[in-house]
């Protein structure tokens, strides 16, 4: 007799059709979990303005099965909370530098019981919270212990391992109370997934007791897209160095000078910038004219298109971002795509994470000069047949991943089952 499909309940700050990096992994997830027999269901802020719209688009570009519990309606980028008045966002944005990171506690602690209606009527057999913010794992805490239901702790990125997640300022009198939540989520979970290999290996040494139940879940990319390397577009005329989603201001302005200095030496070569403008956008216009292109922040499908439409791709971290541990997704789709990557001040998980990858370009804060020799070493390679990769997109393939969490999820579940009994 077949057995009856499981059901997960996911707590994230967002998800499709939110176009912010922190609803990737949850909306992946999301797509493939129902082919493991895994029927997900989803506790978010709202982006967007029509639910009727969002729902369509839900079916048809993530999957039928998949439910949405809103527990608040935002306009704000990224995973801030509804401004719900002046006043209201002025005590938030107070609160923020008083209590930094752990602000988030605040919010989905308050949140707490629209939560437990939401897992009442969806019957969860399991729940998983996904963080950043590191304060929405408290949601996750309370409704584990309220319902008896196992909880996943996900780290997408690590929190004070991190110099970027760590108290500063006037919050720096937390430390201690930071430092006793993060040791209360390794305590109570009974799963602690990390996007990433350094934060586990610190977590293992830090928190020893919880060892047995860390494991390693590194971010993934979209199979169904097209980005075979051996299927590449048809030449539209020179060629392209594209950059997609955040560049550091000074990083871009080293790229433009460096594109600028191959095409005086009779290259044909444009510079397309995908994502926010940045500041400086006008002076990289000034000095590219039109070999610049800055189509804007593209849906997640199409900023693929893009890294498949180039010749060679560019990650360019500015200083404050290469302090973190992150393994940006957009490294793990060039890398799929089989281009030429040039990476400037990548962080030390991703330079870990291209050791293997022995034709990347790694800069540490370039001269336009070593930046334009790295991109015409990169230029000579787009030329040649694209390296293998198949390897690498077995295994990091978004469906892959999802069948590694979809076994996490049923030993959780099966562990459990078995204590019972």
């Amino acid at each position: 007799m077949e057995e009856e499909p499981r059901r997960i309940l996911i707590f994230n700050p967002t998800f499709f059709p939110d176009p912010e990096v922190c609803s990737i992994r949850a909306t992946q997830f999301a797509r493939h979990l129902p082919a493991h027999r895994w029927i997900p269901s989803i506790v978010c802020i709202r982006r967007g303005d029509d639910p009727r719209e969002d729902a369509e688009k839900l079916a048809r570009f993530v999957h039928p099965a998949v439910a949405i519990e809103h527990v608040a309606v935002s306009s704000a980028p990224g995973s801030e909370p509804p401004p719900r008045s002046r006043l209201r966002s002025l005590r938030w944005s107070l609160a923020k530098r008083l209590l930094g990171e752990l602000v988030w506690a605040r919010f989905w602690w308050g949140m707490r019981y629209r939560c437990l209606d939401a897992a009442r009527r969806l019957g969860p057999d399991v729940l998983l919270t996904s963080s950043p913010p590191v304060g929405i794992h408290v949601v996750g805490h309370w409704l584990s212990t309220r319902m008896s239901l196992p909880w996943v702790a996900d780290f997408r990125e690590a929190y004070l391992a991190d110099p970027r997640f760590r108290p500063k300022g006037v919050p720096t009198i937390l430390w201690p109370l930071a430092r006793r939540y993060e040791a209360s989520l390794y305590r109570q979970a009974t799963l602690l997934i990390h996007q990433l290999p350094v934060h586990a290996r610190w977590a293992r040494r830090r928190y020893a007791f919880a060892r047995h139940k860390i494991a390693v879940l590194v971010n993934g990319f979209p199979a169904d897209v097209e980005l075979d390397p051996a299927s590449r577009p048809a030449d539209s005329g020179g060629c392209c160095v594209t950059t997609v989603g955040s560049t550091g201001e000074k990083e871009a302005w080293v790229l433009a000078l460096a594109v600028a200095a191959l095409a005086r030496t009779g290259i044909d070569v444009r510079l397309r910038m995908v994502g926010r403008p940045l500041c400086n956008l006008g002076e990289i216009r000034t000095l590219l004219g039109s070999r610049v292109e800055h189509p804007g922040q593209v849906p997640h499908q199409e900023a693929l298109r893009e890294i498949q439409r180039a010749t060679v791709v560019v990650s360019a971290l500015s200083p404050s971002r290469q302090q973190g541990l992150m393994i940006c997704t957009k490294l793990i789709e060039y890398i799929a795509a089989g281009k030429p990557i040039v990476a400037i001040n990548p962080t030390f998980s991703e330079r870990l994470f291209l050791r293997p990858f022995s034709d990347a370009e790694i800069l540490q804060d370039p001269t336009p000069a070593a930046l334009a020799a790295a991109l015409l070493r990169s230029l000579a390679r787009a030329r040649s047949s694209p390296p293998d990769r198949q390897d690498f997109r077995d295994r990091f393939s978004w469906r892959s991943r999802t069948a590694d969490l979809a076994a996490l999820l049923n030993q959780v579940v099966d562990s459990r089952a078995t204590l019972r009994n």
